[in-house]
């Protein structure tokens, strides 16, 4: 993972001990794992990228999660 996509999300640093995660590909499947990282398990979790050739898959998150990017 190439540190331009944490930068896209406004993260350059660890924030802690928990676990920084990427999700490449932010099709169907992807809202399973996007959602209970960004609602239930931000506390140990970081979700620090989203990577997808789609850009209106990208934008879906990025609006329903408001991102920084």
């Amino acid at each position: 993972m190439s540190s331009d996509c944490r930068l896209l999300l406004g993260n350059t640093e660890t924030e802690g001990d928990g676990h920084e995660i990427a999700i490449v590909g932010t099709g169907g499947r992807a809202t399973s794992y996007i959602d209970p990282l960004v609602n239930e398990y931000h506390a140990d979790h970081e979700l620090v990228a989203l990577c997808d050739p789609n850009p209106h898959r990208i934008n879906y998150h990025r609006d329903r999660f408001k991102f920084p990017f």
